[in-house]
Order: structure tokens, then sequence, then C-alpha cells
């Protein structure tokens, strides 16, 4: 459902109206996609109450989406664009500073706390990878 809700962001689909209905409401998906996981984490988690070993919890999470996200980055690096809006220096070191936050934000997985930086890179969909490392952070001390 969310990748045909990304599909015809970019591509119009000649799909039936209530199925359209449907995956236009693609976006749910994550939201569902985070209770789910929520939900499974906290009971896999709720009979170590307290999380004795908060590091290995935390290592085994990161080890989970963070080697192919930056995989995924360095892959998608060469079209990070950012054009000068002149030759001047102070314009060169404004597109630099523009080129060193986006990729600090997105190395660190913090991209998704600004949604007007998204067309930079990644295509914009690594904002849930962001607000899923969040609540892995989280998570120990919401399950107390």
């Amino acid at each position: 459902m969310i990748f045909l809700f990304h599909i015809t962001l970019r591509w119009s689909l000649e799909l039936p109206t209530s199925i359209s209905n449907i995956i236009f409401q693609g976006a749910l998906g994550m939201s569902v996609f985070f209770i789910l996981s929520g939900f499974v984490l906290t009971y896999r988690y709720f009979q170590e109450q307290p999380m004795n070993d908060y590091k290995n919890y935390l290592v085994k999470r990161v080890a989970i989406i963070y080697p192919v996200y930056i995989l995924a980055s360095l892959l998608t690096l060469p079209w990070v664009i950012i054009s000068p809006a002149s030759s001047d220096i102070f314009s060169w070191l404004t597109t630099a500073l523009t080129y060193a936050l986006i990729i600090g934000l997105n190395l660190f997985l913090l991209q998704g706390w600004f949604p007007s930086l998204f067309n930079y890179w990644n295509n914009s969909a690594t904002w849930s990878l962001s607000v899923e490392l969040f609540f892995y952070l989280l998570f120990p001390w919401l399950l107390c």
C-alpha cells in the first residue's frame, strides 16, 4: 500500500475509484507500521522490565536499519545537488554549509526533524527511519 502510494505521487495510475481511494491513504500505512513495531517490541521486551541491557538492545535495533541505510545513502550521494545562487565566496560557503548540514543530519538519522530538507537526499523517504530511531531510543523509558 505504501509502495503504491509513492508510485501514484509520481505517476498517475488509472485505477477504479474505490482502489484509488485506498491507495491514496497509503501514508497511514506508516502509522500502522510504527504501531505494529511498537507492539512487537513491547511484547518482546516487556518481560525484561526494567530492561537490563540497553546497549545490547540499541545495537540490535540500529544493526537492523543502519547498514542498509548507509549503503543506500552512499549509492544516492552523487545525486545530491544544491546549486549555488552565484559564484561568489559567500554563495559557495552557504552551499558548502548546506551540504554539511544535510549530510550530517542524514548520517545521524535526524533528517525527520527538518521537513524542509527532505527533497535534497534519498528522495525524502528516510524520514521514517529517523522517526524509528527516535522511538528506539525512547522505547526503554516508555516501557518502564
